[in-house]
């Protein structure tokens, strides 16, 4: 039940940011945004932490603002899978 919560919750925030900021883009169907959820969940479940870890001393010296920069890498290496699965999601 906990993990199709996070997966409704993913797909709403993708779905939101897809449409309120300019450069992410989403075309397809409801069914495609849930496979973008679970391809973003794996790519934050698995690849950030280590990225994480990686970039503790930046992250530190920046006082955490380079947390951004990893936000954006993740959205990034998430819109470069989603091709990979024919999921129409673009991120400029």
């Amino acid at each position: 039940m906990r993990l199709l919560a996070a997966l409704l919750i993913n797909a709403f925030a993708l779905w939101c940011a897809a449409h309120f900021v300019d450069g992410i883009q989403y075309a397809g169907s409801w069914q495609g945004l849930l496979g973008l959820a679970l391809v973003f969940g794996f790519v934050n479940t698995f690849i950030r932490p280590v990225l994480s870890l990686v970039s503790f001393p930046i992250q530190l010296l920046t006082l955490g603002l380079f947390t951004l920069v990893l936000n954006v890498l993740m959205l990034l290496l998430t819109a470069w899978l989603a091709v990979r699965f024919d999921i129409a999601f673009t991120v400029r």
